[in-house]
């Protein structure tokens, strides 16, 4: 996944965000969830976090300067979308969704960003938007497991059970260990009546 970040060069209000070598693959962990659908792959961050959120001033300032001149700090585009996934745990949807926005101004092709700035649209009640984002992810990274993943979440929210079905298999058919798509294949295979298939994915 290297080639994920490529190089360009973005601004974040005072903050200047640029790639540096060797950035790896920021990769969100899947999560088990309830039975009306999958929570999204981020949100196991959000209760790891959770201490850390009764500290953090609703506007935080999570990397300080380094240039007294310009005020601006360096950053690589993983440390850009470690940065806006953590203000998406933390609950501060808009913040992580401009630091997502502006990274995809920069390189519109970056996968993360736009897969997790569809789950915040989609969270926001702007189903539409985040299921083309996370379907426009998908498009240029077709092996990305969480992305499938969230979108049978979504598909699964929506009452649409086929696609949801078909959205988790891909899921598996990439990251045949997921217990999350294991398990909410099986909450949609059991909506369906699908009873001894649901039993199966659940173990």
């Amino acid at each position: 996944w290297e080639s994920v970040f490529k190089c360009v060069e973005i601004e974040l209000g005072n903050l200047r965000c640029a790639p540096q070598e060797g950035a790896s693959e920021l990769r969100p962990t899947d999560r088990m969830s309830g039975r009306n659908g999958g929570r999204f792959s981020w949100e196991k961050h959000a209760n790891t976090n959770r201490a850390d959120q009764q500290k953090t001033p609703p506007r935080a300032k999570p990397v300080q300067s380094t240039s007294h001149a310009s005020g601006q700090q360096t950053l690589s585009i993983e440390q850009a979308l470690n940065l806006a996934l953590q203000n998406l745990s933390a609950g501060r949807l808009s913040q992580a969704e401009g630091i997502y926005q502006q990274i995809l101004q920069a390189d519109p092709g970056q996968p993360i960003a736009m897969h997790l700035l569809g789950v915040i649209a989609f969270q926001q009640g702007r189903h539409s938007a985040g299921i083309d984002l996370i379907t426009k992810a998908l498009a240029i990274k077709p092996d990305y497991a969480e992305a499938h993943s969230d979108l049978g979440n979504a598909l699964h929210k929506l009452g649409k059970l086929d696609e949801a079905a078909e959205s988790y298999r891909k899921a598996l058919a990439v990251k045949p260990d997921s217990a999350a798509a294991h398990y909410n294949l099986g909450n949609v295979l059991h909506k369906q009546g699908k009873l001894d298939e649901a039993v199966a994915s659940y173990r």
